[in-house]
């Protein structure tokens, strides 16, 4: 399953706490919150699981959310994802997207591909849309 199905879902069921001011959680939040060592018991700092003197993780006194086997399956299928295309980000980027505002009636302003561009017209291959 999609991270951003997952992050649809939660929104649906009233799950995760947006950021002020817009209406859906981040999708690095989700992936964050999925890929958490906590969810099976392990304490962290820093993001980082905390290794007692043996060696092995610390745990915590909570209930566990995930099986190791299902925490480390969830974490190999976001790894995998990322390896698909290495050190580039999935995410589209455009300049001033959110930040720019409509002088009319004060929308944000968001940049998007034009899904109907085709090589050859005078048309731009990407769009201007208010939020």
């Amino acid at each position: 399953m999609r991270i951003g199905t997952i992050r649809t879902r939660w929104q649906q069921q009233g799950l995760g706490n947006p950021r002020a001011g817009t209406k859906r959680m981040a999708h690095h939040h989700v992936e964050q919150i999925l890929t958490s060592p906590r969810l099976v018991g392990y304490r962290t700092y820093h993001g980082e699981i905390l290794l007692g003197e043996d060696g092995e993780p610390v745990k915590g006194n909570w209930e566990r959310i995930n099986t190791l086997e299902e925490w480390e399956a969830v974490c190999a299928a976001v790894a995998e994802r990322k390896q698909k295309h290495p050190g580039k980000s999935l995410a589209r980027k455009y300049l001033l997207s959110g930040i720019a505002r409509c002088g009319l009636c004060k929308t944000k302003i968001r940049g998007q591909n034009n899904s109907r561009w085709e090589p050859g017209s005078n048309k731009s291959s990407h769009l201007v849309s208010l939020r």
